[in-house]
């Protein structure tokens, strides 16, 4: 009810459906990573709610760091995040094969929080990186003055 209501005050808001249909179009990476936990069979969730857990926070944390980054440059935000796909098919995976065992499972899992840790990380050191070499500031010290 709160999202509809949400989506609603948007609309009314911007007063453009085209402009309202970009807006919501990238809650479309979300969605879908929503989405994908209910794929998920129950003894996954009940057995590796840490890992899931784990997994899907990193993959939001991205996401919408990428979402506040790209809309304070101006640039432009794909609907469909890249970032979102491995964890989709690995619960794609886990829902067709039925020979995915307890420990097959703890390990994909841990694999893919490992996996998603390092695309945060670079992200965050690829945006520091271009915004520090774009703005001629380093990142954790002051620049000394330039004598003219």
């Amino acid at each position: 009810m709160l999202v509809f209501f949400s989506v609603l005050r948007v609309y009314n808001s911007v007063r453009s459906t085209s402009v309202f249909l970009s807006a919501v179009s990238k809650l479309i990476s979300p969605a879908l990573l929503i989405a994908s936990i209910f794929l998920l069979p129950p003894s996954v969730i009940v057995n590796h709610t840490r890992y899931v857990s784990v997994c899907l926070g990193l993959i939001f944390s991205l996401i919408t760091k990428k979402m506040i980054v790209y809309s304070m440059a101006k640039m432009t935000y794909a609907s469909i995040q890249i970032e979102i796909i491995p964890f989709m098919m690995l619960c794609i995976w886990f829902k067709c094969d039925s020979n995915v065992t307890d420990l097959g499972s703890k390990f994909f899992l841990g694999m893919m929080c490992i996996w998603h840790t390092f695309c945060l990380l670079s992200w965050a050191r690829s945006a520091i990186s271009q915004i520090c070499k774009r703005l001629d500031i380093y990142c954790f010290t002051i620049k000394t003055k330039k004598a003219d």
